[in-house]
C-alpha cells in the first residue's frame, strides 16, 4: 500500500467504530489507496515528496507597437507578458527553492541558469513559476529542478494543506457509506466478507464539494 493522505484513524474518528476494534482497518485502507489515487488524478500532481526535473515550453510573448515617442530606430517597440508554468508536484516554501535554467538548445550550461527575484517568481501557493516577461518561443527551453511533495511518516503524507485533508475525510466518508453494507454493524465482530487487497471503487466520482475544495490546488496545464 502507498502513502494516504490521511490515517486510517482519522477515517474512524467519523464512524462509530468501538475503540481497539481493528477488523475494519483494511477495508479503510484499501478505500484510502482509492482516495489518494483519486485526488492525485483530479489534482494533475504527484503527490508524494521526490527529486523533480521538469521541461516545460516557452512562447514568445512580444508585441511590437509603434515607436510615437521616436525612441527607437526602426519606430517599433516591443513589450511582452510573464508567462506560468505550473509544477507538477507540490513546492513546498520549506524545501529548497526551484532551480530554473532557460536554454533554446536545452543543453542548460551554469550560464543558462535564471536568477530567482530578478528573472523568474515562484508563487508558493499554486505551486508554478513565474517567468517574466522578455523569454523567447522555444520547446522544452525551461528546466525546472526542485524537490516537491510531501514527506511520508508512519505511511501519511505531511504538511498537506487543511483543504485537501477536509476533502479526503470527506471522500473516504462517502465512500465507506456506498461500499459498506447497511446489515453491517461497524460496532460488532461481524465479518462483512471483505477480503484484504480487494480494491474498493464508488461509481460518481468525488463529490462536488470535494471537488470545490480540491479547485485551488489543481494544476493547470494552460500557460498564462
Amino acid at each position: 500500500m502507498g502513502a494516504h493522505l490521511i490515517s486510517v484513524d482519522d477515517v474512524k474518528d467519523f464512524l462509530p467504530i468501538r475503540d481497539g476494534l481493528t477488523k475494519y482497518d483494511d477495508k479503510i485502507r484499501a478505500i484510502l489507496d482509492g482516495v489518494t489515487t483519486q485526488f492525485g488524478m483530479a489534482l494533475r500532481r504527484n503527490l508524494v515528496r521526490g527529486a523533480v526535473v521538469e521541461h516545460h515550453d516557452t512562447l514568445d510573448t512580444r508585441s511590437w507597437h509603434y515607436d510615437l515617442l521616436g525612441l527607437s530606430d526602426d519606430g517599433l517597440i516591443a513589450s511582452a507578458r510573464a508567462q506560468s508554468f505550473w509544477l507538477n508536484t507540490f513546492a513546498l516554501q520549506e524545501s529548497p527553492a526551484p532551480v530554473v535554467a532557460y536554454d533554446p538548445h536545452m543543453v542548460f550550461p551554469g550560464t543558462s541558469i535564471l536568477e530567482p527575484g530578478e528573472d523568474y517568481v515562484v508563487d508558493y501557493d499554486h505551486s508554478r513559476i513565474v517567468l517574466k516577461a522578455g523569454t523567447v518561443r522555444a520547446i522544452r527551453a525551461l528546466r525546472v529542478s526542485y524537490t516537491g511533495g510531501f514527506a511520508v511518516t508512519d505511511g501519511v503524507l505531511q504538511g498537506v494543506p487543511e483543504d485537501i485533508l477536509l476533502a479526503a475525510k470527506l471522500q473516504a466518508l462517502h465512500m465507506w457509506n456506498r461500499v459498506n453494507p447497511e446489515s453491517v454493524s461497524v460496532s460488532s465482530d461481524r465479518n462483512d466478507g471483505y477480503k484484504v487487497g480487494t480494491p474498493l471503487a464508488v461509481k460518481g466520482g468525488l463529490l462536488p464539494d470535494v471537488i470545490a475544495l480540491l479547485a485551488p490546488y489543481r494544476r493547470v496545464t494552460m500557460r498564462g
